[in-house]
């Protein structure tokens, strides 16, 4: 899906995997690169044009400030104020964005196109150069 040393962990960055328009960013609460659907939940805004909120870590939409984990759980919403009224709509199912299993290997980060895949994902082979194997003395080729 993309080379890690391309992206920046500071910025989403906007991708499309199979006719889907994802976000990809690092997750700096969990450590972790994250893929998610490039769509807020409340008014369909890219999340890819937001921004990672310093103080949670989390995904910002910068149309009305919503703030998603890397699962999509919605963990922010700046207009309400009520707390009991936040806590409802931030645990409703309407309130998430859909999140897709990503695994970062060899300077790689690869994205599952299935949602429901994590465990698939996690145990599934990415290597673009097999373990064990020297890169060094590779020959790239190309087309032609």
């Amino acid at each position: 899906m993309a080379i890690v040393g391309d992206l920046d962990r500071a910025r989403p960055t906007a991708v499309k995997l199979l006719g889907r328009r994802l976000v990809l960013w690092y997750d700096s609460a969990a450590s972790r690169w994250t893929a998610m659907e490039d769509r807020c939940p409340h008014r369909l805004a890219p999340l890819s044009e937001g921004r990672i909120e310093p103080s949670t870590g989390h995904l910002m939409c910068s149309y009305h400030g919503w703030q998603f984990d890397g699962s999509g759980t919605c963990t922010a919403i700046p207009q309400i104020r009520d707390p009991r009224a936040k806590a409802s709509a931030m645990g409703s199912k309407r309130s998430c964005v859909t999140s897709y299993p990503v695994k970062e290997e060899q300077g790689l980060l690869w994205v599952w196109a299935d949602p429901a895949s994590k465990e698939a994902a996690e145990s599934a082979p990415t290597s673009a150069v097999p373990e064990g194997r020297d890169p060094e003395g590779w020959t790239p080729r190309t087309g032609g």
